[in-house]
């Protein structure tokens, strides 16, 4: 009974360090948009300085999260999203 117990405890904690990090994927990385946002100020800035017009930037594009990332945490929801 007791090997039941510390399997079904390795398990869960195992379960549970993984579904901590594929969280992080149904969000939208800072890192990135920032990148983005630094890169069409930088061709802004390159534009007006030659005399150039830019147009105005097309509509940012919408995150999605990956595929697998949903439908693991749609099986396996973290403990705060169950209680409220």
């Amino acid at each position: 009974m007791d090997g039941i117990l510390l399997y079904t405890g390795i398990f869960s904690a195992t379960v549970a360090a993984f579904l901590v990090e594929s969280y992080k994927l149904l969000k939208p990385d800072p890192g990135e948009i920032s990148a983005r946002i630094l890169l069409q100020a930088t061709k802004q800035l390159a534009a007006v300085s030659n005399g150039i017009h830019l147009p105005a930037s097309a509509a940012e594009e919408t995150f999605r999260p990956k595929r697998y990332a949903v439908h693991v945490n749609i099986r396996h929801p973290p403990q705060s999203r169950m209680t409220s």
